[in-house]
């Protein structure tokens, strides 16, 4: 029984009221419970040999005969694998602080096949070129050089500003650089290689070129058309005042900010505008604050790099092309041990220890929102520059960040994971292999049964050391308190999470209490789980602590409504929402009312940075305590 009432049950009524909208009301009764963006903490993986694991070395084991096996066989492998080489590494941070986290596996291919002057044996430090995977790093250029992501980019670049005959359709104030880099600012895709003239030389002069005229081009002058970048009439490297002078001329292909068009152009600007703020050039500036940093030996700008060093496929390719100005957008070339290295330093995990961007890190946040929706039957977003996908329910409703990148004969794939802090990167000559290959990561088959590497291997390792961890009971540290609760990871549904499954709070069961503001019945109504959030702190005063650091990590209480048995089915003829498989679990977390200015969601736990547990696989540091400011209580473990 409740130790509080009001007449005709008014009271909750009234925080029914105010807690929960009738919108949310609908929301709640219509769509699925799901987790808030991380189910679990990353996986830590605390061994010198994380692919020891016993649940990764079975994946991993059959990962290599799988590849194996269709690696040298076209029919199988569903590409020319003749002359297709490729390069792979998943990677992990490996929190191990003896280690710098690396590879957990790779794989890489020689085709029989390749170019004599390319290498014979293809390795993590084989280099290729990674197309718009530039994409990446000049992003990460300019983020790294604090251009801010909403400024304009006239700021940095001020002759755009009301320039070139189209100016009354856009206004390049309106331009921003986070719309440049997630192709929202409707610059055109590309400029002077693409002109049509520039794939037939039967004639000196462009625009008396035969072939096209006899399709029903028009002569033109050959003014009008671009006079650098257009091989092989105007070969050389626009000047940034050409470029600029080219690019403001032209209309914009649709308004800033209305829908995603793909821009190779918009990344020049980019490499522009952080050329004028470090006063450096830009492959100079990546240089000495990106790649010597992260040990990223083998990835730049320059066409050249020896050709031994690379994979250089038999067919016609891209292999020391000069991209020039176009370089930012798709011209670098790299390795899978160098690409590897560049997104261990950006997963979330990584950045709150040793942070990329100092001294802004919240950045690294800001660089993985996402910035638009991309016509698709998937969950696609575009974010600066990520493809963003929320694929289906069999990878665990996973958000996978992706750069994709192509060149004449090669391809790239790199991947960030945050929720598990897996990266990989693939990188391939031949065929353009990189989405197949990641393909066959993500829906690893086992047993015939497409049950996924990512959730089958790091998701049940998140789940286990969750519940090595944090799962148990916790009492009161003032024996005065009849207060504790029990915590208990959830290992079986989507929505994840830790459950709590018991909580008394000064004698009263604060399961039912979390019913009641609810305006439900009682505990049976309702599950209550902890998600962590990513804040993190440090403390020095907490009494239940051993001698030494103590780390406070956030959490954050969620309270579902128990899910009923469906009576909707065709045949009932009953209403069904269009909301039917939304989530909106972010609009519960902060649901539960607040006591004191506290938020009942609010939880915070205590792990000693000092007083270790070794079991011979786990060296994970010891949960201590939790606090639930909003009860002025501190459980020890």
């Amino acid at each position: 029984m409740l130790a509080f009432s009001i007449s005709n049950n008014l009271l909750p009524s009234i925080l029914a009221g105010i807690l929960i909208s009738g919108v949310v009301k609908a929301l709640e009764a219509s769509t699925s419970s799901c987790a808030l963006l991380n189910r679990f903490p990353p996986p830590q993986l605390k061994t010198q040999s994380p692919a020891s694991d016993p649940v990764l070395s079975r994946y991993l084991k059959d990962f290599t005969a799988a590849f194996d096996e269709f690696s040298g066989n076209s029919s199988l492998a569903g590409y020319n694998t003749s002359h297709t080489s490729f390069s792979i590494i998943i990677a992990h941070p490996n929190h191990n602080e003896q280690t710098t986290g690396g590879p957990i596996w790779q794989y890489h291919y020689t085709s029989e096949i390749t170019d004599p002057r390319g290498t014979k044996d293809v390795t993590s430090d084989t280099r290729f070129r990674v197309g718009s995977v530039s994409k990446l790093i000049t992003m990460v250029g300019v983020v790294k050089a604090g251009l801010h992501l909403d400024s304009s980019i006239v700021k940095y670049l001020p002759e755009l500003k009301s320039k070139g005959h189209h100016t009354g359709m856009r206004k390049w104030e309106d331009v921003t650089v986070r719309s440049l880099g997630s192709h929202l600012a409707g610059v055109q895709r590309d400029f002077g290689w693409t002109e049509l003239s520039a794939f037939d030389t039967s004639t000196k002069l462009p625009g008396r070129n035969v072939l096209y005229q006899n399709l029903g081009l028009p002569p033109l002058d050959d003014k009008e058309f671009p006079q650098c970048e257009f091989p092989p009439y105007y070969p050389q490297t626009c000047s940034e005042k050409q470029l600029l002078e080219i690019v403001s001329s032209q209309p914009p292909v649709v308004p800033p900010f209305s829908q995603p068009i793909y821009s190779n152009t918009a990344f020049a600007l980019l490499a522009y505008a952080v050329e004028r703020v470090k006063k450096t050039s830009f492959e100079k500036f990546l240089q000495k604050e990106v790649f010597a940093p992260l040990n990223m030996t083998r990835t730049s700008f320059s066409q050249k790099v020896k050709d031994s060093d690379g994979s250089i496929p038999p067919i016609p390719n891209s292999w020391g092309y000069d991209t020039a100005a176009q370089t930012p957008g798709g011209g670098l070339y790299s390795t899978s041990s160098d690409l590897a290295k560049l997104l261990l330093a950006l997963l979330p995990s990584v950045q709150n220890k040793k942070p990329l961007f100092k001294p802004h890190p919240v950045a690294a946040t800001k660089f993985l929102l996402p910035s638009s929706l991309v016509p698709s039957t998937n969950n696609f977003f575009l974010g600066a520059p990520w493809e963003i996908y929320r694929p289906e329910a069999n990878h665990g409703g996973l958000t996978i960040y992706t750069k994709s990148g192509s060149l004449q004969a090669y391809s790239a794939q790199t991947v960030l994971i945050p929720e598990y802090d897996i990266v990989m990167s693939i990188v391939t000559s031949g065929d353009g292999i990189a989405d197949l290959l990641l393909d066959k990561i993500l829906r690893y088959l086992d047993d015939g049964k497409e049950k996924g590497f990512i959730v089958g291997g790091f998701g049940e390792i998140a789940k286990r050391e969750t519940a090595e961890n944090y799962d148990g009971v916790y009492v009161s540290w003032n024996k005065q308190l009849n207060s504790t609760i029990e915590l208990q990871t959830d290992r079986g549904s989507a929505s994840g999470g830790i459950i709590v499954s018991n909580w008394v709070s000064n004698g009263t069961n604060f399961l039912d209490t979390l019913a009641f503001i609810r305006g439900l019945g009682g505990a049976a109504d309702i599950v209550a789980r902890l998600y962590p959030v990513d804040l993190f702190g440090t403390v020095v005063d907490l009494a239940v602590a051993p001698t030494g650091k103590v780390r406070k990590e956030e959490w954050k209480l969620v309270v579902e409504i128990k899910e009923q048995p469906s009576t909707d089915t065709p045949e009932s003829g009953q209403y069904r929402s269009h909301l039917d498989g939304v989530c909106f679990t972010f609009s519960l977390a902060e649901l539960g009312g607040r006591w004191g200015d506290e938020a009942l969601s609010r939880f915070v736990i205590f792990r000693s940075e000092t007083h270790e547990k070794s079991n011979g696989t786990n060296l994970g540091r010891e949960i201590i305590a939790l606090e639930i400011p909003a009860l002025r209580v501190v459980m020890k473990k």
